[in-house]
């Protein structure tokens, strides 16, 4: 298929409607507005200021891989989830595993797709030298892409990281495989098929490099989706725990199927137990500043991507920090819809990425998806989760030390 995407999107939609569910597009939700303990509803920014009153809300807003510069997921999927459950007072965790898919499109001017299969385990990841990276780094896990994924991304970031890089990319040499069985047998979809023989992969190498995926960080949750404010829940990616510090293939769908259930029955169960209570909310006024929303979340990609992406010291994540700190402090841009959209989302991608900066700064141990050059290996007095919730003192961060 060509976007699989759409099999569970567009049968939702249709049934929501059938139900009279009023759906509202276009809309960036900048704050969950809380009555004492309880959520009441949220603000949001659409054509205009737009207040929601709520018995209960439902986090499903996706993980943060979109705060890396190298993606297959949206771009704009950049942790405006953690941010807002963190603010509300939720507790997440988990935050610094973050997975990464080893080999995707790298070439300018094209999509960067990631590739699975054959075209990969068929063909030649080589360096800057010619080095079959592959057979250098001792990588016997078939499929490559799938059963060596943290492996095989390590070894690619690795070959970058010490100039044996193109481009901070790595060459996947994939003619003969495409020649021998052909791009239909190994590429699914058109789009991807085209884009492969626009650059020329039927005939020379191209540029590939590791790609953020998927986030197992997030708000915690109860086995009923609730989280520890009330008529908060949340499911799917935007939660930490379902997968551990890891994630097996295929297991993402099956999670947002499960948990999408039972947040929704759970979620009305408790909205019926509450009227809608009145709000009153005056959003606060635009200001102009020298800051680019833009262009401070362009940087941050970069930022998160060579400080706090495959390979990570005590020395990279404490550059982050101290350059999201910088960030945290900007004024925006907030002279139209458009610029209050764009400074929000750059606000929240900055806190989600300073949650998880933070988290695996503590994390002084090798597990999972996240690893630390400089404590490869993993302890097993680490085996438990890093929490971290807003307090009236400001960020907590609960774990080994």
């Amino acid at each position: 298929p060509e976007a699989r995407g759409l099999g569970f999107i567009q049968p939702m939609v249709k049934y929501l409607k059938e139900r009279g569910v009023q759906l509202v597009d276009k809309c960036t939700i900048t704050e969950l507005i809380k009555e004492k303990d309880r959520i009441i509803g949220a603000v949001g920014l659409r054509d205009e200021p737009v207040v929601f009153k709520a018995g209960a809300i439902i986090l499903a807003a996706g993980g943060s891989a979109g705060a890396y510069s190298r993606t297959d997921c949206p771009v704009d999927i950049a942790g405006d989830g953690y941010a807002l459950a963190y603010m509300a007072g939720a507790t997440l965790r988990d935050m610094e595993y973050i997975q990464f898919t080893p080999v995707a499109v790298a070439e300018e001017g094209y999509p960067g797709f990631a590739m699975y299969g054959d075209i990969v385990d068929k063909g030649t990841l080589r360096n800057s030298h010619g080095e079959d990276i592959v057979e250098k780094h001792g990588i016997t896990q078939r499929p490559l892409t799938t059963m060596a994924r943290d492996h095989l991304s390590r070894a690619i970031t690795t070959e970058v990281h010490e100039g044996r890089g193109v481009d901070g990319a790595v060459l996947l040499d994939a003619s003969d495989v495409i020649e021998e069985v052909g791009l239909e047998k190994l590429i699914a979809r058109s789009a991807q098929r085209k884009a492969l023989l626009d650059m020329g992969a039927d005939e020379k190498p191209f540029k590939v490099a590791p790609s953020c995926h998927f986030t197992m960080a997030g708000v915690e949750i109860k086995p009923d989706c609730s989280t520890n404010v009330p008529g908060l829940y949340a499911t799917g990616e935007v939660t930490g725990g379902v997968h551990g510090a890891n994630r097996l293939g295929g297991n993402a769908l099956t999670e947002i199927v499960v948990f999408g259930a039972r947040a929704g029955a759970s979620a009305a169960e408790y909205a019926t137990k509450y009227s809608r209570p009145k709000i009153n909310y005056e959003f606060k006024g635009t200001y102009k500043a020298e800051a680019d929303p833009a262009e401070t979340l362009k940087e941050l990609r970069t930022l998160m991507w060579d400080k706090v992406g495959i390979l990570r010291s005590k020395e990279s994540l404490n550059r982050a920090l101290n350059r999201l700190h910088e960030m945290s402090k900007q004024r925006f841009n907030e002279e139209t819809i458009n610029h209050q959209k764009q400074a929000a989302e750059t606000q929240m991608a900055i806190l989600a990425s300073t949650l998880t900066t933070l988290s695996a700064l503590r994390r002084e141990e090798s597990r999972g998806t996240h690893y630390r050059v400089d404590f490869p290996d993993t302890k097993p007095e680490w085996l438990k989760p890093i929490r971290v919730y807003k307090t009236p003192d400001g960020l907590s961060l609960e774990g080994t030390v």
